[in-house]
């Protein structure tokens, strides 16, 4: 998903709504509702927190960025007042994707992932959502991914080793969007291999999701900053 579909909007209760539905709905059913813009005429509450600012609160709270990446590598997807208006929401949604321009390849942090639903392509998509699951894991923890997806049919399957556990989970074929329970079981394998206390947390972007696998108190500490904005999925 180009950065360009991330669509900005105030934080707080209505964030959370659409995350939890995001998760509880039923996976047959596609996404119809993405979160709107903030009015041009709605100011934000309080003193302005200047992105700068919210850069330093977030990498202090535990939302660290990759070496290099500065100021101006935001603001060439979006305005200064676009982040200051919607303060550090759209700053974590940010956190997952690649840096819009040169040099090119360059991801915001490697400790986050924009996981787009409509990401299903046909076999290799499953395998691509584990192992990027895993890496946000720190890595080597998955082996043997495989998947058998065929877009004509009505399910499939994923395949990997956890743990020295062999596992297949049945996946749900509807047209191009991934199965979220799958994901979910998928997210819930690899942080009981891991059994360090961190989990997955996502910030919902109406059809993907930022995510990042932290502590329960990273993310109270962003969510402190940000107003809920972190759902736990599992």
């Amino acid at each position: 998903m180009p950065v360009e579909g991330v669509v900005v909007a105030g934080a707080g209760l209505v964030a959370i709504a659409i995350a939890v539905w995001w998760w509880s709905r039923p996976s047959a059913e596609p996404p119809v509702t993405r979160l709107e813009p903030r009015p041009a005429s709605t100011p934000p509450a309080g003193p302005v927190i200047t992105l700068e600012q919210q850069i330093d609160d977030l990498a202090g709270a535990g939302l660290k960025l990759n070496p290099g990446v500065c100021v101006d590598d935001f603001l060439t997807s979006f305005s200064r007042a676009e982040f200051e208006g919607d303060p550090y929401r759209l700053l974590i949604i940010m956190h997952g994707f690649e840096i819009e321009r040169e040099p090119s390849g360059r991801l915001f942090s490697d400790g986050a992932w924009s996981f787009d639903l409509e990401c299903i392509e046909g076999r290799g998509s499953y395998v691509r959502i584990v192992n990027e699951l895993a890496r946000l894991a720190g890595g080597g923890l998955v082996k043997d991914v495989s998947d058998e997806v065929d877009l004509t049919q009505a399910s499939g399957s994923v395949n990997y080793t956890i743990a020295g556990v062999r596992k297949t989970l049945p996946v749900e074929i509807n047209n191009d969007w991934a199965d979220t329970e799958a994901a979910r079981l998928i997210m819930s394998d690899i942080a009981d291999a891991v059994n360090d206390g961190r989990r997955f947390f996502g910030a919902d972007n109406g059809q993907a999701l930022t995510l990042f696998f932290i502590s329960d108190e990273v993310a109270a500490r962003v969510n402190k900053l940000a107003e809920g904005t972190l759902l736990a999925p599992v």
